[in-house]
């Protein structure tokens, strides 16, 4: 997988890339969560792994200033939830309780709205 490069393009970007760009890295997370979920019911070690290294990542763009970013960012952690909710659905509960952040709070919910979208897939 490409998440490494990914990663890193994220965080040394975060603060200078344009806001396209950033969406536009999102949207290839959202791709590589997509492939993910092709292996559902049986996730390895390593699927496992990577799902647990793109949490920090969404994370850092929960409140990030354009809307578009944050909806991209909603759309992996619903994706995420469908794959391993046991893992995503506390760390989303907890960021949600995040009183400081209206942003984070928004994001966090909007998730839950890709989730069940995803469920009737």
């Amino acid at each position: 997988l490409y998440l490494p490069k990914l990663f890193t393009a994220l965080h040394t970007d975060g603060d200078t890339a344009t806001e396209r760009h950033q969406y536009v890295l999102l949207r290839a997370m959202l791709e590589i969560i997509s492939s993910l979920s092709e292996c559902e019911g049986d996730l390895s070690a390593q699927n496992v792994s990577h799902i647990q290294s793109m949490i920090p990542v969404l994370e850092e763009n929960c409140e990030h200033k354009e809307e578009g970013v944050r909806n991209m960012v909603s759309e992996c952690f619903g994706r995420l939830s469908l794959i391993d909710a046991q893992l995503i659905l506390p760390r989303l509960t907890s960021m949600c309780n995040d009183q400081s952040s209206t942003l984070k709070r928004w994001t966090i919910a909007n998730s839950l709205k890709y989730m069940s979208v995803g469920n009737l897939d």
